[in-house]
């Protein structure tokens, strides 16, 4: 887990869990907006994972997003 700091404030946490070997998931509570992070995650897996690996980004559908009244964002990023 990885706590957020802002000015001395906690901001909230993402929180890091591996499904499988090719698949994770991230869950977020904090301040920045549901896109900024699922961006993140995509430059993440762009960046990190071999060049020609496949992978795909997704939201979870069956948790309610922040950014849509919900308590939690998840983002999965699987290859």
């Amino acid at each position: 887990m990885y706590y957020l700091q802002y000015r001395g404030g906690d901001i909230g946490y993402v929180k890091t869990d591996k499904i499988a070997d090719t698949h994770l998931t991230t869950t977020h509570i904090h301040l920045y907006p549901d896109d900024f992070t699922y961006g993140l995650a995509y430059g993440m897996a762009r960046h990190w994972l071999p060049s020609d690996t496949r992978f795909k980004v997704y939201y979870d559908e069956k948790v309610p997003r922040r950014d849509m009244s919900g308590d939690v964002t998840i983002i999965h990023v699987a290859w």
